[in-house]
């Protein structure tokens, strides 16, 4: 990331956990990333439905939520 790109997410020090900072650049995001990074963006994001990770365009990753999650 250059310089001049504003950061839209962050790793908490404290917590290690990773925090959105922008969640618009998340969510456009989304249109330009690889499977597996859509997966960890829709966990910073939250965006489960019904207990399984939404996809864009309405449809659902086969991956569904362990109970307690």
């Amino acid at each position: 990331m250059s310089t001049q790109e504003k950061d839209i997410w962050r790793t908490d020090p404290v917590t290690l956990r990773d925090v959105v900072l922008d969640r618009e650049a998340m969510e456009r995001r989304l249109m330009q990333c690889p499977a597996l990074e859509r997966i960890w963006i829709f966990c910073l994001l939250d965006r489960t439905v019904n207990g399984n990770l939404e996809m864009t365009g309405g449809g659902r990753l086969v991956c569904p939520l362990a109970a307690g999650d």
